[in-house]
């Protein structure tokens, strides 16, 4: 082994006098190999989604480690798609970084990537139709550090085409709000978790469902108070054919108004089921009414059928129905999976999950926006803060 050499790649590349490096592409197998002081790992590859507002969606994350001694200030990412005229499909920069960047550990937002640091990237891209979306992507970095830049290419991932499984509606009933759902809001969207020795993101495509009440609120009456709320209590169905591969049913709602303190990893979707609906594809139920579960573990169940209560068990703040796909049995431990609904009622759009947020605080009626799509859905995932209704 030629320890020098290995000396004179560790001044590089981790020495203070860093030299301008320029790698705007992924190099090839004929490429002359490259020092690369940040790497980039996506976590999964996009599937791209059809959302309510009649856009495809895609929703994913780039893991950014810096393995330099330098900090370097990430200025600008270019996505990118292998051929065409116009390479690049959307480019962020300057105050749009903080808003899609943070630090792994800290999960504040921030542009600054420090010695040894990861953050995470989320991006979220929208295409008007299925035909313009690339089958491929790949991305271009650029960081500065004392008026030297750094521009380094990403690897190229795939982006899924076919279109994700159809299911059932989870709920019935009308003005159901579909809270912190694809593809901007954070609480889900950027819940990525360090499990079992990797980072998953479960909840990519989660939604938190609450309901309005006939004057737009979400609970009317004492706050504390489970009963208070709309949705409480309120039947979950199965959204196919499928098999019960968790049922858990033992713990007291909490009181309304606040997260739990100290909730233990394994309560935190209290009350559950999950299911299998196919090889791959799981559905989760979470924060249900402790003594409604209808199924036990093993059990089989028909689209439609009653599977147990809304509730307020596990790490929740008021009653509401978590529901995600992924693909492992984990709720946690697990890969967020898109997935489209068979049907439902567009009614408008609550104005911003602050309003949402108040709403749920204080019990005042929420205001619905109109939409450009308003009426009958079919074969789309309902997006953030859309209210609509189940047959």
């Amino acid at each position: 082994m030629n320890f020098s050499f290995i000396k004179t790649i560790r001044l590089l590349f981790l020495g203070a006098g860093f030299p301008l490096l320029l790698l705007a592409t992924p190099l090839s197998a004929k490429a002359k190999d490259q020092v690369t002081p940040v790497l980039s790992r996506i976590l999964a590859s996009p599937q791209a989604v059809l959302g309510s507002d009649g856009n495809y969606h895609l929703a994913y994350e780039i893991l950014l480690t810096n393995a330099s001694k330098a900090p370097w200030q990430l200025s600008a990412v270019n996505v990118l798609k292998q051929s065409g005229p116009s390479p690049v499909i959307q480019k962020f920069s300057g105050k749009q970084i903080p808003k899609i960047f943070s630090d792994l550990s800290e999960r504040s937002p921030t542009d600054k990537l420090g010695p040894g640091q990861s953050g995470l990237l989320f991006l979220t891209l929208s295409f008007p139709d299925k035909s313009s979306i690339p089958r491929e992507i790949t991305h271009r970095f650029d960081f500065t550090h004392s008026g030297r830049l750094l521009s380094l290419g990403g690897p190229p991932t795939q982006v899924h085409l076919q279109d994700p499984i159809l299911i059932g509606t989870p709920l019935k009933g009308k003005k159901w709000v579909a809270g912190d759902g694809c593809c901007q809001s954070h609480r889900h969207v950027r819940a990525a978790l360090p499990i079992n020795g990797q980072l998953f993101l479960a909840q990519r495509y989660a939604i938190d469902w609450e309901q309005l009440s006939d004057t737009d609120q979400i609970f009317t009456g004492d706050p504390k108070l489970v009963e208070s709320y709309q949705c409480y209590g309120k039947e979950v169905i199965a959204i196919a054919d499928a098999k019960v591969v968790k049922a858990i049913d033992l713990y007291a709602d909490q009181v309304p108004g606040k997260l739990p303190d100290g909730i233990e990893l394994d309560q935190a979707d209290g009350n559950h089921v999950v299911l299998e609906i196919q090889p791959g594809v799981y559905a989760l139920y979470a924060h249900l009414k402790k003594g409604s579960l209808l199924v036990r573990d093993g059990d089989r169940v028909q689209k439609g059928q009653v599977l147990a209560k809304i509730g307020n068990s596990g790490n929740t703040s008021e009653p509401h129905l978590h529901f995600h796909l992924m693909d492992s049995p984990s709720p946690l431990a697990s890969n967020g999976l898109p997935y489209r609904l068979e049907q439902f009622d567009l009614l408008g759009k609550l104005p911003s999950t602050a309003a949402f947020d108040q709403g749920a605080a204080e019990g005042n009626p929420l205001k619905i926006l109109q939409v450009s799509l308003p009426g009958p859905h079919r074969d789309q995932l309902p997006l953030d803060l859309v209210v609509v209704s189940f047959p």
